[in-house]
């Protein structure tokens, strides 16, 4: 049986580098802290709560305008001030509950009236209070699921009805119990994986609201991870910085994308310094805006702030596809590679994803010594990788 989660890594996994984040003014110091809850709507971003030097729990609430690149306070949060806890948007209400508060674990959901700068209290789940769950927005639906609670590491999960105000319990999460861990939605899917249970894990799952079903999907191919930030941008989920697999900073704040369509990631530039533990993120137009966490750089809250234009992505994605091309297709012989970039190597895997053989900068590799079948040849050029796809006749 050979090897599905490595043959579809191989088959779609690039790298690009080279691409900047852009720095913006840094965080004024009262908004530095680990753990905010964060979302965006429109030209403007918010986060609320979260811990600071001062608090290990807080209740403020800050508006910021992408326009003018600065922060303004709005009145604080009303429900009881806390860390751990996360926050999504539906229309023009956004959502924030559950984390540790005072009193322990914390079960509430708040709404908040974006347009109106209104706040009000719904149902809270019928569910344990948690800490750093998995919290998004589906098609009217949030679905919150296993975090830390009392008790340890927990695995349920749940869907709250915006339009009835009603909690319902759905399948467990398929995976360990854990806390902190990534998630997105793209499609009509939710997608969850990684964070802190036993071990640091690196698996990865969907969830079908429909079938009330989970399935495994492909493992991220870099570290096992845990406490970043995550967001989704048209049809890609996103995966930002946190602490890797030792459960301390990496050397880099690693930034990958996902495709639903491929079951691929791709690795995209990190901002720059180490990777942040428990920071945040918002979507504002094409960008996302990174800011908060802690860094293993220093014994302070990260006061640094970016943003990064994710529609640069696709943009060379694109590009790289297109002049990049393999011939002839199917092969018998030599398989020849056309680029006007630099090749640093070309590997050549088998189908079970073993590495079959390897050269350097040529832009022809001998195959006639390969039995016939399917092959993919990964290719590295000025950085970049590429897989591409091939027949050995």
């Amino acid at each position: 049986m050979f090897n599905i989660k490595l043959l579809f890594i191989l088959f779609c996994t690039q790298t690009i580098i080279g691409q900047p984040w852009d720095q913006l003014s840094d965080l004024p110091s009262h908004i530095r802290r680990d753990h905010p809850a964060t979302f965006s709507s429109g030209d403007f971003g918010y986060l609320l709560t979260g811990s600071t030097i001062s608090s290990s729990s807080t209740k403020d609430f800050y508006k910021y305008n992408s326009n003018t690149d600065t922060w303004t306070q709005l009145s604080d949060f009303p429900g009881m001030a806390r860390t751990l806890s996360y926050a999504v948007v539906s229309g023009d209400f956004a959502y924030i509950g559950f984390g540790s508060g005072t009193g322990g674990f914390l079960n509430d959901l708040w709404e908040y009236d974006m347009v109106n700068d209104v706040w009000s209290q719904k149902t809270s789940c019928p569910c344990v209070g948690r800490g750093h769950p998995a919290f998004v927005e589906l098609n009217g639906k949030i679905y919150v699921g296993l975090g830390s609670a009392a008790t340890g590491n927990i695995r349920d999960w749940w869907e709250f009805d915006i339009a009835t105000n009603s909690w319902a319990q759905k399948a467990d999460f398929l995976g360990t119990p854990r806390h902190h861990p990534y998630y997105f939605t793209v499609g009509n899917y939710t997608y969850v994986g990684f964070g802190h249970g036993g071990d640091i894990y690196k698996d990865f799952y969907r969830y079908d609201p429909i079938a009330d079903a989970w399935m495994q999907l492909n493992d991220i191919p870099g570290q096992a991870r845990v406490a970043g930030t995550q967001f989704n941008y048209q049809d890609k989920g996103y995966i930002l910085s946190g602490d890797g697999e030792n459960h301390s900073y990496m050397s880099t704040g690693e930034f990958w994308q996902y495709s639903p369509t491929t079951d691929a990631w791709l690795e995209l530039t990190p901002h720059s310094g180490t990777s942040l533990w428990a920071p945040g993120s918002f979507v504002i137009n094409n960008h996302v805006y990174f800011m908060a966490g802690w860094s293993g750089e220093s014994t302070i809250y990260n006061e640094r702030f970016w943003k990064f234009n994710l529609g640069d992505i696709l943009n060379n994605e694109e590009h790289k596809n297109e002049t990049i091309s393999i011939y002839p297709n199917p092969v018998q012989n030599i398989l020849n590679i056309k680029t006007l970039d630099q090749i640093t190597s070309i590997k050549i895997y088998s189908l079970q994803g073993s590495l079959i053989k390897e050269t350097s900068t040529n832009t022809s590799i001998s195959l006639s010594d390969l039995s016939a079948g399917l092959y993919f040849a990964q290719i590295n050029v000025s950085g970049y990788y590429v897989t591409k796809k091939f027949i050995k006749s």
